[in-house]
């Protein structure tokens, strides 16, 4: 809320999947929030943790050469 304030993001939305695995796409949260991209009610998504969305590891990023 701090960052979206500061950054003058009207209406801030949060999409939570606290306990859901970030390896699988299929988490309430996530969903909500990609329906409301495709909905095209979605300006601007930021992400805490990129890797949660995309459900990586530290072990997958190394593999694919992103963290040594």
């Amino acid at each position: 809320m701090q960052y979206a304030r500061e950054h003058h993001f009207p209406n801030p939305t949060f999409f939570v999947d606290d306990g859901v695995s970030g390896v699988t796409y299929d988490r309430p949260g996530f969903q909500a929030m990609l329906a409301e991209i495709e909905a095209g009610r979605v300006a601007v998504a930021i992400a805490k943790d990129y890797c949660a969305i995309i459900g990586l590891n530290q072990k997958d990023l190394e593999n694919q050469g992103v963290l040594a």
